[in-house]
């Protein structure tokens, strides 16, 4: 009985390495053209903070750039509210807080890349 499941065993074992082979595949992945990253952070009653970095290809072990270049436009209720330029280091801060109810777009652009926007509602706060 014990020698039949190590059998079976040894049978399933072999299977599983037989199967679980990879065959290379070649693929070229193509190298999409290089677009804006933002990581930002904003909330009631802050100044706008964010992180402006050009996206890195899938294979590109090169390491992230940080883009210090990038004009940021920042947008109150669709009114023009501030622009903030040339952050060190691809690190961008802004000296208007936000106001809660509000919507804020935030437009960047930089040279070769063109411009990512996003908007955002600034929530009010919470009373428990």
């Amino acid at each position: 009985m014990k020698t039949e499941i190590s059998k079976y065993f040894f049978i399933l074992t072999v299977s599983f390495l037989t199967l679980s082979c990879v065959k290379v595949l070649d693929y070229d992945i193509p190298d999409d053209e290089k677009r804006i990253v933002v990581n930002s952070h904003f909330s009631v009653n802050d100044t706008f903070k964010a992180h402006i970095y050009k996206s890195l290809h899938i294979l590109d072990r090169k390491g992230i750039k940080a883009i210090d270049n990038a004009v940021i436009q920042i947008f109150e209720d669709d009114v023009f509210l501030t622009e903030i330029n040339h952050g060190p280091t691809g690190n961008y801060k802004g000296l208007v807080p936000f106001k809660p109810g509000n919507t804020y777009t935030l437009s960047v652009s930089a040279p070769g890349l063109g411009t990512a926007t996003s908007s955002t509602t600034i929530p009010f706060r919470y009373k428990s």
